[in-house]
């Protein structure tokens, strides 16, 4: 029902934990936090219930007033016990204006849990969150930059992408050889919609947590864009369709196009069976390049070859 339950002790309603509760939503997460979820006359303890067992991750505020507090004790035991229970990272902790003696003191199992902390901001703290919590997300840098160039033809109103944090840094030093020649390749294909560079798009694969998933992506976009645009004769020179088609896979693959006769509605260029075939290429292209790239090379050539 929830992604995150946001377990803390302030009562300033303008704190970090409002900002990041706030910018949590913006990605597009479901946040259990008080604010949001509390009306007049609510049963503080069976709303609190309600949203400990309803979410799949908790993010503990750890201060010196959630030191302080009873019901906060009650929100961290709840989460501890599912934690145990399940034998899976639920927890994470976020250090705000203590240090390590004081969650020592406080509680050792939470000490000897890798935490976040609000010192780094806002932004990066709710990106180094979503990166647990949606990887699959987080993880797409080249699709959130290309959202924000697309967003006047999309209009994907939902994804807020100007709101989205970037990490900036290169995670990865080197790519696997191949990716400089299939990416030129995609970006070949996409070159009359969009204005991408190869170079440019290596750069955003280093920067990813997991290139490999997001390279797969890109593939599967490309494969099921232009065989839609070939098996469909789509007219080659028609740029708005052509850039309808890409922005409707966008939107498919990050789950921003929940009702496809809604974007029909307002994108009417394709009949809404059109952009049914849409998707089920996508989802179809998707699942072939998955389960092919999961195993060697000369395995995946000889189940390929059972088939045909």
């Amino acid at each position: 029902m929830w992604d995150l339950f946001i377990s803390h002790a302030s009562e300033d309603k303008e704190t970090v934990v409002k900002q990041l509760a706030d910018t949590l939503k913006k990605y597009g997460l479901k946040v259990w936090y008080d604010e949001f979820e509390l009306k007049i006359g609510d049963s503080l303890s069976r709303s609190i219930d309600r949203g400990l067992a309803g979410s799949t991750f908790g993010i503990i505020i750890l201060s010196k007033a959630f030191f302080e507090k009873g019901w906060t004790d009650y929100e961290l035991r709840s989460l501890l016990s599912r934690e145990v229970s399940k034998r899976d990272k639920i927890i994470l902790p976020v250090w705000h204006g203590i240090k390590a003696e004081d969650v020592l003191h406080y509680s050792p199992y939470l000490a000897d849990k890798f935490a976040l902390s609000t010192d780094m901001g806002i932004d990066e703290l709710a990106y180094k969150i979503m990166e647990t919590v949606k990887p699959d997300v987080i993880n797409s840098i080249g699709i959130q930059k290309m959202f924000r160039k697309l967003l006047p033809y999309s209009e994907l109103k939902e994804i807020e992408p100007d709101h989205i944090y970037m990490e900036e840094k290169v995670r990865h030093k080197t790519l696997p050889n191949y990716f400089v020649i299939a990416t030129k390749l995609i970006c070949d294909v996409l070159g009359d919609i969009t204005d991408m560079d190869y170079r440019d798009v290596l750069y955003d694969f280093a920067r990813d947590a997991d290139y490999d998933h997001e390279f797969l992506i890109w593939n599967a976009i490309a494969c099921s864009y232009i065989s839609f645009i070939r098996d469909n004769k789509i007219d080659f020179s028609d740029l708005d369709i052509k850039r309808d088609i890409f922005s409707f896979l966008l939107g498919y693959t990050t789950g921003a196009v929940k009702d496809i006769e809604d974007w029909q509605q307002r994108h009417p260029k394709l009949a809404k069976e059109q952009y049914y075939e849409l998707m089920i290429r996508y989802a179809q292209n998707h699942d072939f390049i998955m389960e092919y790239s999961s195993d060697s090379m000369k395995y995946t050539y000889g189940k390929i070859l059972e088939q045909v």
